[in-house]
């Protein structure tokens, strides 16, 4: 995993990337990140693929975060074992740019927000999220 930081016009710029062909340490790494920038997940990587990319861009603007996204396939879950993060008590609201994410566990369970789509999280509350191919999204935290 890398992290690069920046102070740029608008704010710092934190950037994070992770590149692996194994899914069990790119899994954890992916993780890592997701805590650090979203909320906290267990993460899954698909089995016998290419590898995995994913990068995450943040900047800070004053309380809120404005978070750029872009990864590959991935499973994540977040349940009673992944609570009490950082992220527990902040709410995001993402559109989706590129490629789809299925909610499989949750409140909205069953919906697949595509590009366009606009969602909104609780890190309070349990989900489930499966991104099924290259995918891109902003949120704000």
């Amino acid at each position: 995993m890398t992290v690069v930081q920046d102070d740029g016009p608008v704010g710092r710029s934190e950037r994070w990337r992770v590149r692996t062909a194994d899914p069990r340490r790119g899994g954890a790494e992916w993780a890592g990140v997701l805590a650090a920038t979203h909320v906290a997940f267990t993460v899954r990587l698909p089995e016998g693929g290419p590898g995995f990319t994913g990068t995450v861009e943040r900047r800070r603007l004053g309380p809120l975060s404005l978070v750029e996204c872009a990864c590959g396939a991935f499973a994540g879950r977040r349940g009673r074992a992944d609570m009490g993060d950082p992220g527990e008590g902040t709410i995001g609201l993402q559109i989706v740019r590129h490629g789809a994410e299925r909610v499989l566990h949750g409140p909205a369970a069953g919906r697949v927000l595509t590009a366009g789509a606009v969602g909104l999280w609780d890190g309070t509350r349990p989900v489930g999220v499966e991104v099924l191919a290259p995918f891109r999204k902003r949120t704000v935290i």
